[in-house]
């Protein structure tokens, strides 16, 4: 479903962007590289409907993928997401631990939604109790009409625990792909430190 919603979607978007909406995030993972437990003044300051306007100004349409940190934590996100997709087009790149997840899926118009990308990010995930928040989540966008994939570091750890992972995410019908971690992990540097086992 959500090869074919990029494939639908390229027709009617002149131009892409990646928007890093903030750099703050409630997980803490070790091998993050882009996050921060400090909120920043300046997302406050600015309207939704002044971001649009930017966009608009373009007289492009646009695809926003839209990331941080975690996106869901940026003052009135889903309003946010709700004024861009009246002329333009986003993909979220989220954790999905918010309780604004069921609000996003009710009202934005998954239409206007390429896809939403849900990191795992099993060790946090598995220590914060965050399984059944994210399956709350997932059924509320897949209700609604959202094309949902997911995707897991590969840590030691996620290797080991990928089948079962996979299997879960299998029986909500979503993909669940690897990644390769890029940066300092347990005092190594990836992708360089993995051996071929």
């Amino acid at each position: 479903m959500v090869q074919e919603r990029l494939a639908e979607r390229k027709e009617k978007i002149d131009i892409e962007a990646d928007w890093t909406l903030n750099l703050l995030c409630n997980y803490t993972c070790e091998y993050c590289f882009f996050h921060s437990c400090t909120r920043q003044p300046l997302p406050s300051r600015i309207s939704a409907e002044s971001h649009l306007e930017f966009f608009n100004a373009t007289g492009k349409t646009w695809l926003l993928h839209l990331t941080g940190g975690e996106p869901f934590l940026y003052p009135e996100f889903v309003r946010l997401c709700k004024t861009l997709t009246s002329n333009h087009f986003i993909c979220v790149n989220s954790n999905l631990t918010s309780s604004r997840v069921p609000v996003f899926a009710a009202e934005v118009d998954p239409s206007r939604v390429q896809y939403v990308h849900c990191g795992v990010h099993l060790e946090e995930r598995d220590s914060r109790k965050g399984w059944q928040n994210l399956e709350k989540n997932i059924t509320a966008l897949l209700k609604h009409g959202f094309p949902v994939f997911a995707s897991q570091v590969m840590t030691p750890i996620a290797f080991k625990e990928f089948p079962r992972v996979a299997k879960l995410f299998a029986g909500w019908g979503i993909d669940l792909i690897p990644k390769a971690i890029r940066g300092r992990y347990n005092q190594r540097m990836y992708p360089q430190a993995y051996t071929k086992s």
